[in-house]
């Protein structure tokens, strides 16, 4: 038997099942509409970073982020925070003006800048 190569609805896989019935319903009434439906997860990471789509695979655009963050957000040097619990997709990273504590790895100063994200 032959692998079925039949688009599935997510528009990003193929089927590749073996004796594939859908495949075969299609020949069998080729003028019945029949969508090959992607089981797969999503798994593209959601518009907050921190996540990735729980959902069915579907083509488009991912749903925001409804993961709940018991403890909030915090801004890197924790002196700025959004108490939780709160859902992460809704809100973005405080932005905070205290001073960055951070080492610099190249020179082993303290960075001047104001509270940021990263290195």
């Amino acid at each position: 038997f032959r692998k079925c190569r039949s688009g599935l609805s997510c528009g990003r896989h193929k089927c590749n099942q073996k004796c594939c019935l859908a495949a075969q319903l299609a020949k069998e009434h080729p003028s019945h509409y029949l969508t090959h439906r992607c089981q797969r997860t999503c798994g593209k990471l959601l518009d907050c970073k921190r996540h990735s789509c729980p959902n069915p695979c579907h083509s488009g655009k991912c749903p925001p982020c409804s993961h709940v963050l018991e403890d909030g957000l915090m801004c890197p040097c924790t002196k700025t925070a959004i108490p939780g619990p709160i859902t992460c997709g809704r809100y973005k990273l405080p932005k905070c003006n205290h001073p960055c504590a951070k080492i610099r790895n190249t020179c082993g100063h303290k960075c001047r800048s104001k509270c940021h994200p990263g290195p």
